[in-house]
């Protein structure tokens, strides 16, 4: 299989394994949330986010709104920072992105 068809197999492959697929904006933001938390040892706000993917504020606010539906992120209750990652993603999610970067 070549082409086009295998691209169609590989891509329903991970869209099986994942309960939610990510669209490659969702993947990317969660990658960017992922690695500035583990850096700053903290969740990052919407600014740093959106100054880390060049976004604006209210793209990555809509991102991570449905990364939250998706069950990806988690939202605490009042404060600032309450976003965290909820379960971590199929280990091919890493892989990819580490692959994309």
């Amino acid at each position: 299989m070549h082409g086009i068809a295998a691209k169609r197999l590989q891509t329903a492959s991970v869209q099986a394994a994942e309960p939610h697929p990510l669209t490659p904006t969702q993947r990317r933001t969660l990658l960017a949330f992922w690695r500035l938390s583990e850096r700053n040892g903290r969740p990052p706000t919407y600014r740093e986010l959106a100054r880390c993917l060049d976004r604006s504020g209210h793209a990555v606010f809509l991102v991570c709104a449905t990364l939250a539906r998706k069950g990806y992120l988690v939202r605490g209750v009042g404060g600032s920072r309450t976003l965290t990652v909820c379960r971590p993603a199929p280990p091919l999610f890493f892989i990819l992105s580490e692959a994309s970067s």
